[in-house]
């Protein structure tokens, strides 16, 4: 199951090299002008945000994307005559409307270091040439001299795959402790002059008023901010740092791993990070030149050749182990140890039950109840959950229309997804085959999924609830207020219901700070037109607090628990009476009980 060892050291120390070449680079006849050179720039930084992801759309402002070359090639008749970079192109924002009149044959570095594509065939040698040549760009050549691709200090560390090793070292050991500093009132002319003087890549905006031996940081300006900026037509000496700086939404600290590092800047498409103590006052920078240059082919081959045979030790021990836990899961199923419950679900509009959700059991003979929280997971690591997914949608589906048929009443049903079962391509068709063979109308169906799932699916998520709801399905957010960003899933998916978790509502009606924000939610909900669920609803006073605040459906022991199938004839009959062998009997509500829907 898991790859070779030679993959691992593969993988560990660069790969194929040629993945780290940007095919199609920018280029320029050497009688176009620095004007032409930064509305090349602009017109790719547009295809650049056009590409972004929803999760980089959220965690990225406009001015953090950078140019993916850093550099525009000059050449003319199939040939490379020189470069021109961002520092050259920063250097020369400076001069205000004259840039149309300056040519690329003015100003272009020439001549200019080139490599065969043939030649390309380690990427520590690209590395080591770079550096002896104090470059960041390295064209690569066609047996014509025509420069097709290019490879960069950035697309070299990408393609490294060393965040293992980078592990072992810390930020404190290779940060850059004398930081070049502007205040955030200053002009961006001021910052970009000193960009200039410095031959750096960024500066950071700190607070004017913290002591000037320990300056709190606010932002951080970078060579790729500034050009997107002079795209934009800006006057530098009207416009304030403060007014332009990319305020990070995730800061180093001395004691962070470089892996750590080498992540940040992977996911956050940046050349430079901020390093800050625990009191929030700059403690240096570190850029991915820093990271570069601190390793050695030689030490990785090392350390690979001392590790490779106890990753793959560990390989097979996981591989044999997960094996074995699927087998016991497959086994378990065979003797039918799973089952479904289902847990009723009031609407607060006329306290009708018209909805219930169906929860996976598990008993076995040899272990006793076994609780969600031990077997979904290890199902999740053994993919056997994709399988007990299918099985449980179908089996709820079933039993719902059976419910429905013998009742002559429209009773929908919650059915609780894993993020595995949302990446698998089948997923969709799966689901409309289930209700196609248990004759269930989609509209009766809803899918819950968690924030975790989302995370790991953004991508394709969206796409997926958009099919699903054309036929009707509805779509879920579990757990609602408990996950990573749960207020920005809301600007990129399609949902139908909100479901606010249970330790939101334990209680709520004695804690204002509970109340303040499940009201809030509420009024969200509200306005995006999404149907509240509110879960762990153990007390009148909790429900008729949610009734005042306009929650739609509660769900919870006061209601009921989660009732096996030969219990639901009984609470068909008696909802109110369905817990009290229980000992939770559940009260009557202000609008005169609880009663099952009408046809």
């Amino acid at each position: 199951m898991g790859r070779d060892t030679s993959d691992f050291v593969s993988a560990s120390i660069g790969g194929d090299p040629h993945h780290a070449i940007l095919e199609s680079p920018p280029q320029l006849s050497p009688s176009a002008t620095v004007a032409d050179a930064l509305a090349l720039i602009r017109s790719r930084l547009d295809c650049s945000l056009d590409s972004r992801t929803p999760e980089e759309s959220t965690v990225l402002t406009a001015s953090i994307i950078p140019l993916d070359s850093g550099c525009v090639l000059v050449t003319e008749n199939h040939r490379l005559l020189g470069i021109i970079t961002e520092r050259d192109l920063v250097r020369l924002s400076l001069q205000e409307g004259h840039l149309e009149t300056i040519l690329l044959s003015q100003v272009m570095t020439a001549p200019v270091l080139g490599l065969q594509r043939s030649e390309f065939t380690n990427i520590f040698v690209a590395l080591n040439l770079m550096k002896r040549q104090k470059i960041r760009h390295l064209p690569i050549l066609e047996p014509d001299g025509f420069p097709s691709g290019l490879a960069t200090i950035s697309s070299l560390r990408r393609q490294l795959g060393h965040g293992f090793f980078l592990r072992f070292r810390l930020v404190h050991e290779i940060m850059t402790l004398q930081v070049v500093t502007v205040s955030p009132h200053d002009s961006l002319a001021v910052a970009v002059q000193r960009l200039c003087n410095r031959l750096i890549g960024s500066v950071v905006v700190v607070d004017p008023a913290s002591p000037s031996d320990s300056p709190v940081a606010l932002g951080i300006l970078a060579e790729g901010d500034v050009l997107q900026l002079r795209t934009l037509g800006l006057d530098f000496s009207l416009v304030t740092v403060g007014d332009v700086m990319s305020t990070p939404h995730l800061l180093l600290h001395p004691e962070d791993t470089l892996g750590r590092a080498h992540e940040l800047m992977s996911r956050l498409h940046v050349k430079h990070l901020m390093v800050t103590n625990s009191d929030g006052s700059l403690a240096g920078i570190v850029s991915e030149g820093d990271l570069v240059s601190m390793l050695d082919p030689i030490d990785l081959y090392g350390i690979t050749e001392i590790l490779q045979q106890q990753v793959q030790t560990l390989r097979e021990a996981r591989d044999h182990l997960l094996s074995h836990r699927r087998l016991d899961l497959e086994m378990a199923f065979q003797k039918s140890e799973f089952r479904l419950v289902y847990q009723p679900q009031l609407q607060l509009s006329d306290s009708s039950i018209r909805s219930s959700e169906a929860l996976l059991r598990r008993h076995s003979p040899k272990h006793g109840t076994i609780p969600p929280a031990e077997f979904i997971p290890l199902a999740e690591q053994t993919d056997f959950i994709c399988d007990l997914g299918k099985w449980a949608l179908e089996q709820a589906c079933r039993q719902t229309a059976e419910w429905n048929q013998q009742s002559k009443r429209d009773l929908s049903t919650a059915v609780n997804v894993s993020s595995i079962q949302l990446q698998r391509s089948d997923f969709v068709s799966q689901t409309l085959d289930a209700l196609e063979r248990t004759g269930l109308e989609g509209r009766l169906l809803k899918l819950e999924l968690t924030e975790s799932a989302l995370v790991e699916n953004i991508t394709i998520a969206a796409d997926i609830f958009l099919e699903l709801q054309s036929h009707g399905i509805q779509i879920a957010i579990d757990d609602f207020g408990t996950g990573y960003a749960s207020l920005a899933y809301l600007q990129h998916f399609s949902f139908d219901i909100l479901k606010l978790d249970a330790s939101f509502i334990s209680g709520f009606d004695r804690k204002p700070k509970n109340q303040a924000i499940v009201k809030n939610v509420i009024e969200l909900a509200q306005t995006l037109h999404f149907q509240v669920v509110a879960e762990g609803v153990e007390s009148t006073a909790e429900l008729e607090l949610l009734r005042q605040l306009g929650c739609h459906v509660v769900q919870g022991y006061l209601i009921s628990r989660p009732l096996e199938v030969v219990d639901w004839s009984g609470f068909w009959q008696h909802p109110h009476a369905a817990d009290q062998g229980n000992g939770r009997a559940v009260s009557s509500t202000a609008s005169g009980g609880i009663h099952m829907a009408s046809p």
